[in-house]
């Protein structure tokens, strides 16, 4: 399995023939064990229901799957091939038997979730949305919440039974349809309030980064541009244009992501690029405090003096100012932040600094000089750049961790092969004749060594691993 919470619902026979067949397990009187099983891992009265020897009725484990999927403990699997027709009415009948249905209140105020943007060149730019309550009419104002922009749509559309996406007059809690003309909005963007949207969960960030280039010197324009729609299409791809080296960088997951961005690219614009070899992102944290202060006469007049502190893993970039509004103008203070923001993404090591705080100590503007925007624009990168180098940065690099689930004879060339890999776990005890090794290990292992653990365990383990954070790198261990 892909991962540990997977139930099936179906088995395939016949698997690798012209003429497969899919069978359901839940159409006796009573399920079968291993379905109870995998429930009762995640349920603690099955599971004590189970071990008392009890019998599961079928129509009890449905309503059991109903539930522990909309409690997101566990997820239904179903087989088919929709090419060939194979499983399609089991998956839509599976659909409306467990999933819950839609809830919402059409007459609260609008909450609704952006979870897919398109560009097409009869709409335009198309935003799928689900709306969780209120709703939306044809010809109101919208308020995104994320972006803090009002925006109008210009057509709303809902797919319809048998008729594709057709224009409607508006959407009400429950739907999922499309908003044509929100040129303010991205994925994963809230419109109206955020009291009915779930809570998400963390997206993982890329680790992965290469540069790319067009086949064709002058089309830097063109390719940059087709980039910036694919971002918006999928955000974590996280594209940046180096002006001065004549650079675009793109951020990935992995090396499949990179082909399908050159078929795009090919496919939709028409475009031919290369990518470099990947490198895996890692990013620095200031060793410690320091306070460092630049003084800007050239242009106009411009004074910044920070502090920044090292702060613990994972707090990310933290700013707070403690300085007079009436030594910086309060129209050059608000940028300092998206300007300190900025200049942090390429530190001293040529990496972002996070897990850092800086403090505005002191500052000087002063329109009788000529203080202008561009000056601090000037002198903010300047200062970050001094204290960082009066600080120090150590290097992180990215942490993953693992689950390798192996037969037990393996386990030496397994636990060899994780020693090698800088990985930090413990030796797990057998189980019905196979071993789950859990831990972490840095990505680079991971990313370059993968096969390696597949061809220890002789194509019979299963390897699942989940982004972890970042962690200083070890000058013993690290590379």
């Amino acid at each position: 399995m892909l991962f540990r919470n997977a139930v099936p619902v179906q088995r395939v026979e016949g698997e690798g023939t012209k003429l497969p067949k899919i069978k359901s397990l839940l159409v006796d009187k009573f399920a079968p064990d291993p379905i109870v099983e995998s429930l009762a891992e995640v349920d603690e009265d099955i599971l004590n229901a189970f071990l008392s020897d009890r019998r599961f009725p079928t129509i009890e484990v449905l309503r059991e799957l109903s539930r522990l999927t909309a409690a997101r403990k566990i997820v239904p699997i179903y087989f088919g091939a929709a090419a060939q027709g194979l499983g399609v009415p089991e998956l839509l009948d599976g659909i409306c038997q467990i999933l819950p249905p839609p809830r919402g209140n059409s007459d609260a105020d609008l909450s609704a979730l952006t979870f897919k943007i398109e560009s097409k060149s009869a709409l335009g730019r198309i935003s799928h949305v689900r709306i969780f309550n209120g709703s939306i009419k044809h010809g109101t104002t919208v308020h995104n919440c994320t972006s803090g922009k009002d925006e109008k749509p210009t057509r709303i559309l809902k797919l319809q039974p048998g008729q594709g996406y057709v224009p409607v007059s508006g959407l009400e809690a429950g739907d999922i349809g499309l908003l044509c003309g929100l040129k303010h909005t991205s994925i994963g963007h809230i419109l109206g309030g955020d009291d009915a949207v779930p809570a998400l969960a963390n997206q993982v960030e890329p680790l992965l980064t290469a540069r790319i280039v067009p086949e064709v010197e002058a089309g830097w324009g063109e390719l940059l541009e087709a980039l910036r729609e694919l971002e918006d299409e999928e955000p974590l791809l996280n594209v940046e244009w180096l002006e001065e080296q004549r650079e675009i960088n793109v951020r990935f997951f992995g090396e499949v992501q990179m082909e399908i961005v050159l078929g795009l690219l090919l496919s939709r614009f028409n475009i031919r690029a290369q990518f470099s070899k990947p490198r895996i992102i890692y990013k620095e944290t200031p060793k410690k405090s320091s306070k460092a202060r630049v003084e800007l006469r050239t242009h106009g007049f411009a004074d910044i003096e920070i502090q920044i502190e090292p702060l613990p893993p994972g707090s990310g970039f933290q700013y707070e100012h403690a300085v007079r509004a009436d030594k910086v103008y309060y129209k050059f203070m608000k940028q300092i932040p998206n300007l300190l923001d900025e200049a942090r993404r390429h530190g001293p090591q040529g990496w972002e600094v996070t897990d850092f705080k800086a403090t505005l100590l002191d500052g000087d503007s002063r329109y009788d000089m000529g203080t202008t925007y561009a000056d601090f624009k000037i002198v903010t990168p300047q200062v970050l750049g001094k204290a960082l180098k009066l600080a120090g940065t150590h290097l992180l690099e990215p942490i993953m961790t693992f689950e390798i689930n192996v037969p037990e004879i393996y386990r030496s060339d397994i636990f060899r092969d994780l020693v090698k890999m800088r990985a930090q776990f413990t030796d797990p005890a057998p189980q019905h004749g196979r071993l789950t090794f859990s831990g972490t290990v840095p990505f680079v292992e991971i990313f370059e060594h993968t096969a390696t653990l597949y061809a220890s365990s002789h194509g019979q383990g299963a390897i699942t691993t989940a982004f972890a954070g970042y962690r200083e790198l070890n000058a013993s261990g690290g590379r």
